[in-house]
């Protein structure tokens, strides 16, 4: 899960960086009866609206900085492999939240969660 959280933490300094003004990266985690759940949150610009639309689908989601638009694809991906979910949570002029849920269960190898 490395991979993941990187990638999200690395698109959240990005977007720090994009906005030219101090801001925040922030990680909570939790757990509830059946999953476990962690958010990135960022206080950078948010995204656009077309932004969201394509934002895990492969060479479309968020491609900027030299980047093949590939991350959140690969990211939700290995999410779902565990039986989970990346999801945007909010989005808006306050920043950007993203949330990796996983379900507490174990999961018979190869069945992702429904």
């Amino acid at each position: 899960f490395y991979r993941v959280i990187a990638n999200l933490v690395r698109n959240a300094r990005q977007a720090l960086e994009s906005a030219r003004k101090p801001g925040t990266i922030q990680a909570t985690a939790g757990e509830d009866d059946t999953r476990w759940w962690l958010r990135i949150a960022d206080t950078g610009p948010g995204l656009p609206q077309k932004a969201k639309e394509n934002l895990f689908t492969p060479f479309q989601g968020g491609a900027r900085k030299g980047g093949a638009g590939l991350g959140l694809a690969i990211a939700a991906e290995l999410v779902r492999g565990h039986g989970g979910k990346l999801s945007l949570v909010s989005t808006g002029d306050d920043g950007t939240i993203f949330e990796i849920t996983l379900p507490k269960q174990v999961l018979e190898p190869g069945r992702a969660a429904e």
